[in-house]
């Protein structure tokens, strides 16, 4: 029954994942679903394409997470975007701000090292708007497939390249807050000490890492709360407020009699 979620999910190749969807799995579900559907509607009027996005109830196996958590440094650096979904439990789970502390040093890292590997393998990821993909086949203990898993055969390799590199800023932190969250109230007091997990051996590890990383925990809190102050940031209402104004831009209009009727663009005929 858990693994269905997995088996909607499917390998893609390394840079080809446009957002690592970062939530508390205590916040309320369907304001996560609103904000994440007007976001990858607002991609798709953007981009002409749907977005690729990880998002760690398909993309890692419920029934073996230990085996996948290992993997979590390399599931981020595989993504484009770290796009947060923020209620009123988020800055509580440990979890999460440590997808966020994670995810900016391994950008730091890809940035100052340059060295980024085209033939390597990554993790699953699920499409937006479209989770029907199926699994890949059985492969040998360890390793994972990797796959393009959208294409554009009009482009050269030049243009594609270009064209990837505009459509979502490397290394960029999103964040939609859902209703009841004051981001400059709660952000500017965040505290790792009132963090949880659903494991203590999880919250006992992920400090120990904490205090390698920073020292401190003041150090760790002050970093934490610049970033979550600094990062590019809307309301969930303005996000749908946006997808509903891309929708009604994408809508096709009624021929006047004797013109031929228009060509439906790339819009948001998926939602």
């Amino acid at each position: 029954e858990t693994n269905r979620w997995y088996a909607l999910s499917e390998p893609v190749a390394i840079d080809s994942i446009d957002a690592f969807v970062s939530h508390s799995w205590h916040d309320d579900p369907s304001d996560k679903f609103i904000a994440l559907q007007a976001w990858c509607a607002n991609f798709r009027a953007l981009h002409g394409r749907d977005a690729v996005l990880w998002f760690d109830r398909c993309c890692i196996d419920q029934t073996q997470v230990s085996a996948d958590l290992p993997l979590l440094p390399l599931y981020l650096a595989s993504c484009r975007t770290l796009l947060i979904v923020a209620g009123s439990t988020y800055l509580e789970r440990l979890w999460c701000i440590a997808e966020l502390f994670i995810f900016e040093q391994m950008k730091a890292t890809i940035a100052g090292t340059n060295t980024a590997p085209e033939e390597v393998s990554s993790p699953h990821s699920g499409r937006s708007s479209r989770m029907d993909a199926a699994r890949e086949s059985s492969t040998s203990a360890g390793k994972q497939r990797s796959a393009v898993v959208h294409a554009h055969p009009c482009d050269s390799a030049a243009e594609d390249s270009a064209r990837r590199e505009q459509e979502v800023r490397a290394g960029s932190v999103f964040m939609i807050t859902l209703p009841g969250v004051d981001r400059e109230r709660d952000f500017a007091a965040f505290d790792v000490q009132r963090c949880k997990c659903f494991l203590a051996s999880d919250y006992d590890r992920l400090l120990t890492c904490v205090h390698a990383a920073c020292g401190t925990l003041h150090a760790f809190n002050t970093r934490i709360r610049r970033l979550l102050l600094t990062c590019e940031s809307e309301t969930v209402e303005r996000t749908c407020n946006k997808a509903a104004s891309n929708t009604a831009a994408n809508r096709p209009t009624s021929p006047k009699r004797g013109q031929a009727s228009p060509k439906r663009g790339r819009g948001l005929e998926a939602w």
